[in-house]
Parts: C-alpha cells; structure tokens; sequence
C-alpha cells in the first residue's frame, strides 16, 4: 500500500467507510491522521510522501504546505490556499492532477518549474510568488485576479482572468481578459488585453492591442495600441493605432 494513502473499508453492513475530513486547516487535518503523511514545524507542514487526497483541506491564515519530492500528490479539487496560507511546490510532479483553488492564498513557485495543474482563483485573487529564476503556469487560470510577487520571472499561456504585477517579471503568451495592472516589475503581453490597463510603475510591453481603458500614471508602456478609449495623459492621447514604441 502507498504510504498516506486513504482506503475506504467496509462497515458493519457492508457499506465503505466515508473518507474523514473536510479540514478548515491544516492543523485539524494533522491532529486527525495527516501526522502519518506530514511533517510538522509550527505552523510549517510538509509533505515528502506520495498521497492521494481524497478529502478537502483548507491551508488557513498563517499555515504553509511545503509539497517536495517525487510526490503523487492528487490533489482533484481538494486543496485550497486561503487568505494568508500558502503552498510551496518545485514542479508540477509535486501536485498531480486535478484543479488548485487560491482563495485569496498563494503559490511559491520553485525555479525551473511547469505547473501544469488548473488554478481557480476566487476571493480577492490568489497571490504567485517567484522568488528567483523562471517558473510557467501552463494549465487553465481563471477566476478573479492573479497577483504575481517575487523576483524571479513567471510565465504564463493566457489567463481568463486579471493580472496584478507586483514584483519581478511577468510574460503572458496568450490573451488577458481582466484588468492588467501594472505597479511594479517588467511585464510582457505577447497577445490582446480585452479589458483595461492600469499602469503606475514598472514597465509593460504588448505585442496586441488594449481594448479596454488605459490608465497611465507612472512606470513606462511600451509597443501597443488601443482600441478602446485611452487615459488623459498626454503620452496615452498620443498612443497611434498601429505599434510603435514609446516612453511615458
């Protein structure tokens, strides 16, 4: 038997034995039976076995998950980050298949990385941090706001959903159909965004056209056009409908 892996055994009049959970958290989850599967350092958990996750756990406020190793981890959609948890994974192995919810949570991402899994993002958004090198999220994003953190660089095939640039660089090769707000970092949009732009700092370059409302207040946009109705700035008034690059 793989170690951490939940059986349903037959009951008295031959029924299977429901699967235990749901957990709001991973401590409720660790003082029901997960400490056969996890390693606890406070509020720090990680798992290093393979396991097949058959019930939901939430990853509360404060707790962290830390999924390594050559993992079979089958998440399906039982895994949630909420507002203040977070899930650190080096590559897609370490999460098997299934869809990933951020609830306002965040992923850290390990350089190298191609997490292939789909992402649900609900509540405010879920946060994506890089801290160094390139990592891609290959797999379907949709939902409310993605917020990319860190240093390092992530990678994107289009997004169903807004993006928010807080940090590093940011390259999406594909469409954006939320807002795209930039105030910080180095974005890349090899594609169309069907919403608006926000840009406060940092720079943006896209390759595709703006459909939305541009707001320029600060940073720098580079190579676009815009076909909905630009900002009042003086540098976005003067934006052509064919690329050309340009400062603010």
């Amino acid at each position: 038997m793989v170690l951490g892996m939940v059986m349903a055994f037959p009951l008295s009049g031959g029924a299977a034995e429901p699967p235990p959970g749901p957990y709001a958290s991973l401590a409720a989850w660790f003082a029901d039976g997960g400490d056969s599967v996890l390693t606890q350092d406070g509020s720090n958990y990680t798992l290093s076995v393979s396991h097949m996750l058959e019930y939901h756990v939430t990853i509360d406020s404060g707790e962290k998950l830390i999924v390594s190793g050559p993992n079979v981890f089958t998440i399906g959609s039982y895994l949630t980050v909420a507002s203040g948890g977070s899930l650190s994974v080096d590559n897609s192995d370490n999460l098997g298949t299934g869809t990933l919810t951020l609830d306002s949570g965040t992923l850290s991402v390990g350089s190298g990385a191609n997490i292939t899994q789909n992402i649900s993002l609900s509540g405010s958004g879920g946060t994506v941090d890089v801290p160094i090198g390139d990592a891609a999220l290959s797999g379907s994003i949709t939902g409310t706001n993605l917020i990319k953190t860190g240093a390092g660089k992530l990678i994107l095939t289009g997004i169903n959903a807004g993006v928010t640039v807080n940090a590093g660089t940011f390259e999406i090769n594909g469409n954006v159909s939320g807002v795209v707000t930039v105030s910080n970092g180095t974005a890349t949009i090899n594609g169309n965004i069907t919403n608006n732009l926000i840009v406060s700092g940092g720079s943006v370059t896209i390759t595709g056209t703006v459909s939305g409302t541009v707001s320029h207040t600060g940073g720098t946009i580079n190579t676009y056009a815009v076909s909905g109705t630009p900002c009042a700035c003086a540098f976005c008034n003067r934006v052509p409908q064919s690329p050309s690059a340009r400062r603010g």
